[in-house]
């Protein structure tokens, strides 16, 4: 059996295995940050002079102090000192300082905004209104179709009017 989970490196408690409370307590950290994780900033590379406890950072090239040798993580200030977790792609995080919504893709940050042409995300979910329906549909696609001032979405075989 691995020490850890496969897609968050969580720790496992192991058998006989003491001071139980320090991995759990750990796998709680680490699920406080990743979960509706939200950094700061992406491509930081000057630690903060005074972080609070549970801000976050993307670290891009060349981070400095503190955070040196630890490019491309992501560093938390956790219990007074610095916590450092590799992020995965697939994961998707708010970013404070741009005020957008981001994914890591191909190990980069990228904007998740008007993908594909269909929408974006701000402060509410915004559709750019067509007269005919996306090509090439997948299940569970939404739409505005502008001609007949209606919400569609995709059920898999065909679009149903949403209101």
């Amino acid at each position: 059996m691995p020490d850890t989970t496969p897609n968050l490196d969580l720790p496992f408690i192991m058998p006989a295995q003491a001071q139980k409370h320090v991995t759990h307590n750990e796998a709680i950290e680490l699920l406080d940050m990743v979960v509706q994780l939200t950094l700061e900033q992406i491509e930081a590379t000057v630690p903060p002079g005074a972080p609070s406890e549970g801000q976050a950072w993307a670290l891009g090239s060349g981070a400095t102090g503190a955070w040196a040798g630890q490019d491309g993580m992501i560093a938390t200030w956790r219990g007074g000192g610095w916590l450092f977790v590799a992020p995965q792609d697939g994961w998707v995080a708010w970013v404070n300082a741009s005020g957008t919504l981001q994914a890591k893709d191909g190990g980069a940050w990228v904007l998740l905004a008007a993908a594909g042409g269909h929408g974006a995300i701000g402060n509410l979910l915004q559709l750019t209104p067509t007269a005919t329906a996306p090509a090439a549909p997948a299940a569970g696609d939404v739409y505005f179709d502008s001609a007949a001032a209606k919400l569609r979405c995709f059920d898999g075989t065909i679009w149903q009017d949403l209101f």
